[in-house]
């Protein structure tokens, strides 16, 4: 009996663990990505490479720079246009795509606004006031905890951001393996112009910063579950 119990409890305390670290999601090209659930939130632990809207539609494969610059609607690329870079850090998005109401992200998932974003920071350990700066590093080692130990973090959290670079508006690749930049879905009116709300890494750096740019540079996009 009293093996019977010990073996319960160990099921109970367990299996449900197990389960929470080996939930994954697919989206609509059949890639399939870890995910990780930080407080009450689950993200996808991997950068999105999807290239087509959820309902089917392609998304615009950008490799000109020219083209890059100037389309006003969602595109897609990876760095350097370079298959290898697609497959370890996931596609480049311009924020046209984050925005579209044919949306990227699998079924049950979205991509996350600047609140979502506040929530895992707070989560994290930055304080109320922290969280509310823009255009500035924020919090101590919250960063440090979301990077992956190849971009100098700890990655305490699961969350694994990694050195990915970005795309400027001009079109050109920046930055690989020391910055790394996310979308988020909230747009931000500069002087009137709509720009998109971002966070941001960077390998030097331990804390998250909070910014906005305009839709023509190319991030990276994490989805989150729909609650």
């Amino acid at each position: 009996m009293m093996r019977l119990w010990i073996f319960t409890l160990i099921s109970i305390l367990i299996i449900p663990a197990l389960w929470a670290q080996s939930v994954t999601v697919t989206d609509i090209d059949g890639n399939e990505y870890q995910t990780v659930q930080i407080g009450n939130q689950r993200w996808m632990a991997q950068n999105l490479r999807v290239t087509r809207y959820a309902n089917g539609d392609d998304l615009p494969y950008l490799k000109d720079a020219t083209e890059w610059s100037q389309t006003k609607e969602g595109a897609y690329c990876y760095y350097e246009n370079i298959t290898k870079y697609m497959e370890t850090y996931g596609n480049l998005y311009n924020w046209y795509t984050v925005v579209d109401e044919r949306g990227v992200c699998p079924k049950g998932w979205h991509v996350p606004d600047d609140t979502e974003w506040s929530v895992l920071e707070k989560y994290l350990g930055m304080s109320t006031g922290e969280i509310s700066g823009m255009t500035a590093w924020r919090g101590t080692d919250e960063g440090k905890r979301l990077k992956s130990e190849s971009f100098g973090g700890s990655n305490s959290s699961g969350f694994s951001a990694m050195g990915t670079g970005y795309r400027d508006p001009e079109g050109v690749f920046r930055a690989m393996g020391t910055d790394n930049d996310y979308w988020t879905s909230t747009p931000y009116d500069n002087k009137g112009q709509i720009e998109g709300v971002l966070r941001g890494f960077l390998h030097s750096h331990s804390g998250v910063v909070r910014n906005f740019h305009v839709p023509e540079y190319g991030f990276c996009i994490r989805c989150i579950r729909d609650y």
